[in-house]
Order: C-alpha cells, then sequence, then structure tokens
C-alpha cells in the first residue's frame, strides 16, 4: 500500500536578493539593444522570471532565503525544496505545535546540500532551514534572458507557460 504526504505549505522568508544572474544587459543583447532607458523594466521583468523559474522548479537562485516547509501527513521520503541548503545552517523538524521531533524518528540524507527527509509523521512536521543560490549555467541564463525578451516584447505573454516549455533546461540536480 503507498502512503502519500498531504498537505503540503511551503513559506519563503528573509529574501536576499544580491546581484541576479540575469540582468538587464543579458535580455538587451537577445533583443540586440544597446540603449538603456528600459533597464530598470528589464531588470524587474528579469526578476520575475527567476523567480517563477524558483516556483517552478522548488530551487534558490536568489543569494539565499530562509524556507519553511510544512506537511499535514508526511511518510517515507522526499527532497526537501529550495535546496542546496546553506553548509553552515541547521533543518529544525518539529511537529505542527512546534516541539522538536526526537533526531532517532527521522534521518537527513544530504547529498551536496541536496537533502532529504526521511520518517513518518502521521500527525504532520515543519522544517526550517536557509537556502543559498544554485549557479545557472550560461544555457539556463540565455534561456532565462530569451524569456525575459519574450515577456518584454509582449507584455500579455505567459511567463509561467513560456518557463514550462524550457522546463528541461532548468534541471538543476
Amino acid at each position: 500500500m503507498e502512503r502519500l504526504n498531504l498537505g503540503r505549505t511551503i513559506v519563503l522568508s528573509n529574501e536576499a536578493f544580491g546581484t541576479p544572474q540575469v540582468g538587464a544587459a543579458d535580455v538587451k543583447q537577445v533583443l540586440n539593444i544597446c540603449f538603456n532607458s528600459h533597464d530598470p523594466n528589464l531588470d524587474h521583468i528579469c526578476k520575475s522570471v527567476i523567480s517563477e523559474v524558483e516556483r517552478i522548479t522548488e530551487t534558490t537562485l536568489i543569494t539565499e532565503r530562509e524556507v519553511s516547509v510544512i506537511w499535514q501527513s508526511f511518510y517515507d521520503d522526499e527532497i526537501l525544496p529550495y535546496c542546496p541548503i546553506k553548509a553552515e545552517t541547521n533543518v529544525t523538524v518539529k511537529d505542527l505545535e512546534g516541539v522538536d521531533y526526537p533526531v532517532a524518528d527521522y534521518q537527513l540524507v544530504n547529498n551536496g546540500g541536496i537533502y532529504r527527509l526521511v520518517g513518518d509523521f502521521p500527525d504532520g512536521v515543519k522544517l526550517t532551514y536557509t537556502t543559498t543560490q544554485v549557479m545557472i549555467t550560461d544555457t539556463q541564463k540565455l534561456a532565462i534572458a530569451r524569456i525575459a525578451a519574450e515577456v518584454f516584447s509582449n507584455p500579455t505573454a505567459d511567463m509561467g507557460m513560456l518557463v514550462l516549455k524550457q522546463a528541461r533546461i532548468f534541471r538543476f540536480y
């Protein structure tokens, strides 16, 4: 019998954006323009596209953020969203009332900052941790710049669909 993990909620907070990995200059190359009058708008579009890629892939592309993930019930194992987890960060594992679970009740398996929670929590579990930025490849950078260029050229374009069409490019682990 298969058991399902139910009722997952993700809360993102304390986001540190730093310098975006894709910006106006990258989009201007795609659009083949050299003037600067659209730079603020292009930077805003790039941040929106990066946020959409993060939402769809559940990966952190900004400098860092705090993540809280809650499952109303959890069985077996699952990769934690928005990895990689910052090296010096502790992952807190609590019940839904805020009481720490004993370490013997679960495992956190670390594979290069990508964590997998293993355990059974029929009454729910809440994890909190800080993630750090995944560095994107040149291909991913170009894909984000092309999506931003499309949104700039066609403001009614569906950004989510544009990202989903490029989903194979945005596999981070």
